[in-house]
């Protein structure tokens, strides 16, 4: 979203998958109320790729909407992080403006997108694939990592509650340790149907986190699991299975098919 309201987008040379922007936020005052202008480069460009994209894939394949960095993310990418966190603290008045102006363009940015690439037919998968006959995204604040429960309870809960009640359904992106401090504000979201935890590189594998799935699950929410056909049977014996959204690789159709027929068998 930073790049569709004026930032500036860089792309490393080492890395085209992955883009950056330049912080543009120095006066907040200056800065807002954030507007998305129409003939923004990067929004025309988005509007413009998710349109041909839906028409070479009618019939075919889904669209998936984007991840969008939305609520304080979007705040994070203009201002930077160590200036946005001082600013929690120095102004936190410009900040309840800033969350307020970026919040009124969650819904124009995303109907823009959903439109333009036909999704009103099709019904839509998020950017991680968890599909809805309507409305559907993940969500997520990453700043939320930075940030203790008073914070986080002021400025980006109530964004997410907002944008979870648009949806009606969606995922949240749960990235590191350092979020897990906001796990039953983010349950307890209505429209949160699933969590999806991304460990930190380096730490415990995947399968190791088994306590936090239960207390997901303890939590009243699904877990996403991520398993080949082999883990998936520990994972649907470890866990309430009414309560996972399973992303399964299998080496072949063959293969994926007994593990459905033993997953039946054994549910």
């Amino acid at each position: 979203m930073s790049a569709w309201l004026g930032a500036e987008l860089h792309f490393p040379q080492e890395d085209m998958g992955t883009s950056w922007v330049k912080p543009c936020i120095d006066d907040w005052d200056d800065s807002l109320p954030f507007r998305l202008n129409p003939q923004n480069y990067w929004w025309r460009r988005m509007l413009e790729f998710t349109t041909a994209l839906a028409e070479a894939a009618a019939g075919k394949m889904l669209v998936a909407h984007v991840d969008l960095h939305s609520n304080m993310d979007t705040l994070l990418a203009m201002r930077g992080g160590m200036r946005l966190s001082m600013d929690l603290i120095d102004a936190p008045d410009k900040i309840d403006r800033a969350m307020a102006s970026v919040q009124e363009l969650y819904v124009p940015i995303y109907e823009g997108i959903y439109q333009a690439a036909r999704m009103y037919a099709t019904g839509t998968l998020g950017w991680v694939p968890a599909y809805h006959p309507v409305r559907t995204n993940t969500i997520q604040c990453d700043y939320a990592a930075l940030i203790g429960p008073t914070h986080f309870r002021r400025w980006a809960l109530p964004a997410l509650e907002e944008e979870a009640a648009y949806l009606g359904h969606c995922v949240y992106h749960l990235d590191g340790p350092e979020c897990i401090v906001h796990l039953e504000d983010l349950c307890a979201i209505p429209g949160v149907d699933c969590i999806q935890w991304v460990p930190p590189t380096g730490g415990k594998a995947f399968i190791e986190w088994m306590a936090l799935f239960h207390r997901i699950q303890e939590l009243g929410v699904a877990v996403m699991i991520y398993c080949d056909t082999e883990t998936i049977r520990y994972f649907h014996r470890e866990l309430q299975p009414e309560l996972v959204f399973y992303q399964c690789a299998a080496p072949s159709q063959a293969e994926g098919e007994r593990t459905l027929r033993w997953m039946a068998d054994n549910s």
